[in-house]
C-alpha cells in the first residue's frame, strides 16, 4: 500500500514539473519570462490549490530549485540564458537537500557541541551550517557556468580543453610528472618538482 502511495507521489511530482515545463514555454512563447510559468504551475498543481501533490515536504526541493534558478539567471553580472541554469541548480537543489538532511542527522546523532564550545554552541552549529549550504550553492553555480561554456548557450571552440588546463589535467605541465587516473589527483595537490617547472 505504500508503494502505490510512494508511486502516486512521484508521478505527481513528474506532472508538476512537466506542467512547469510547457507553462514555462508557453510564458517564453508569449515573451513573459519563463519562471512566472513555473511558479503558476507549482502553485496549481501543488498543495495549496489542485493538490496533485499533498505531501508539502516533496514540493520544496522543486522550490529551492525554482529559488536555485533564479538565483543563477539574475544574480550574476552577466547575462544568463535559462537554459544554461537547470544542470546546476538541480545538482546544487539536490546537494542543498542532502545537507539539510545529513546535517540534522549529524547534529541529532554526534553534535554535542555544548561540551566544546559552551554558550556559543548555536552560534557554531549555525555557522557550520551557512557554511555547507554556501558551498552546495556555489557548487551548483560553477556547475551552471561550465555547463553554459562547455555545452550551452555560451559554448566556445575549445572550452573543454581550456577546463582541462585550468584543472591540470592534460596540459604540457603535467606531461611529465605523474600518470594515470592517480596521478591526476597527485598533479592537482602537489607542487612541481623544480626541476620541472
Amino acid at each position: 500500500m505504500e508503494a502505490a502511495a510512494q508511486h502516486s507521489n512521484i508521478i505527481g511530482i513528474a506532472i508538476v514539473v512537466l506542467a512547469a515545463r510547457g507553462c514555462g514555454l508557453g510564458l517564453e512563447r508569449l515573451r513573459q519570462p519563463a519562471i512566472v510559468g513555473y511558479i503558476l504551475a507549482g502553485v496549481l498543481l501543488g498543495p495549496s490549490a489542485l493538490g496533485l501533490v499533498a505531501d508539502r515536504a516533496q514540493i520544496d526541493t522543486l522550490a529551492e530549485l525554482g529559488v536555485l534558478m533564479l538565483l543563477y539567471r539574475y544574480l550574476p553580472n552577466t547575462s544568463v540564458e535559462w537554459d544554461d541554469t537547470w544542470l546546476g541548480a538541480l545538482i546544487g537543489a539536490v546537494l542543498f537537500h542532502g545537507v539539510r538532511v545529513g546535517f540534522s542527522w549529524y547534529v541529532s546523532n554526534f553534535g554535542d557541541f555544548n561540551l566544546v564550545y559552551g554558550s556559543l554552541a548555536g552560534i557554531m552549529v549555525l555557522l557550520l551550517w551557512i557554511y555547507l549550504t554556501a558551498m552546495a550553492v556555489v557548487l551548483g553555480a560553477e556547475i551552471a557556468f561550465v555547463y553554459s561554456r562547455v555545452y550551452g548557450s555560451r559554448r566556445t571552440p575549445g572550452a573543454l580543453n581550456d577546463l582541462g588546463t585550468a584543472l591540470g589535467i592534460g596540459s604540457v605541465s603535467t606531461a611529465k610528472r605523474y600518470k594515470g587516473p592517480l596521478g591526476m589527483i597527485a598533479n592537482w595537490i602537489l607542487p612541481p618538482r623544480r626541476d620541472q617547472k
